[in-house]
């Protein structure tokens, strides 16, 4: 009874660590500054809404603006600024929104999200603004305070770290991955189906070949010091494929026997 006892304690202690430890990851407060331009005007293609954020954090955040329009977002034409890594602490950042289309906003939500790019906290601003298609040739001047946080990010930009962060992107990797195990995999089922099967599945079994085999005479013999890089990320791809197909192959074999 003491070791089930134990091991109850155990897994209640694992259960409500992540409660225990999750206000400290979330410890992220932020407000938005009034935006700039403050005046009733009609911006020009691509003129930024500047939108100032003073911020409260335990860890280092970043943040992504996005515009609405009667609660539903505004994405075609939208320019955003980067979402950089700010250090932990209090202090200020500065975000940006433009269009390059004809477009009415009425809100602005700011997203906060750690290092990692998972979501910390959101907060929103309601500012009427409109961009129309005209360019203008003379950019309307930012507010003052608009330019010495531009001056900070200038900074920031040029001798801090993650100065062009990116967004992960979890399909992607997990492509790159089967396609890098693919190589292998297929070279194998290959050799395999080729030894093991006979007269129409094995016809069926080479027509992978017809691409793999000049594939890799180019990579060879022509490819080494003549453009080298552009085989190894199509062969990858191409192996992706020819394992679907050879393991659609085999699953065909094995229903009928």
């Amino acid at each position: 009874m003491a070791f089930y006892r134990s091991l109850s304690i155990l897994v209640l202690i694992l259960l409500l660590a992540p409660l225990a430890l999750s206000p400290a990851l979330a410890a992220v407060t932020f407000e938005l500054f009034y935006p700039s331009p403050t005046e009733e005007v009609i911006l020009g293609s691509n003129e930024p809404l500047y939108l100032g954020i003073r911020y409260d954090s335990d860890l280092p955040v970043r943040f992504l603006p996005s515009a609405l329009r009667q609660k539903e977002k505004r994405e075609i034409g939208a320019r955003t600024s980067s979402a950089a890594l700010h250090a932990s602490g209090q202090s200020e950042a500065l975000t940006w929104i433009s269009f390059d289309n004809p477009t009415h906003i009425d809100e602005v939500v700011v997203t906060a999200y750690d290092e990692a790019w998972n979501e910390v906290t959101v907060a929103s601003i309601m500012i009427d603004s409109q961009w129309s298609e005209t360019i203008i040739e003379s950019p309307r001047e930012p507010a003052e305070w608009v330019q010495a946080l531009q001056k900070k990010e200038r900074v920031k930009r040029d001798y801090l770290f993650d100065s062009a962060p990116k967004q992960p992107d979890p399909v992607s990797d997990i492509i790159f991955i089967l396609s890098l195990l693919s190589i292998p995999a297929y070279i194998f089922m290959q050799i395999q189906m080729l030894r093991r099967y006979r007269l129409r599945w094995r016809e069926l079994a080479t027509v992978p070949l017809i691409t793999a085999l000049p594939l890799s005479v180019y990579a060879f013999w022509v490819g080494i010091g003549f453009n080298s890089r552009l085989w190894p990320p199509f062969f990858m791809y191409f192996s992706l494929f020819a394992c679907g197909y050879l393991l659609t192959l085999w699953t065909i074999k094995k229903i009928r026997g």
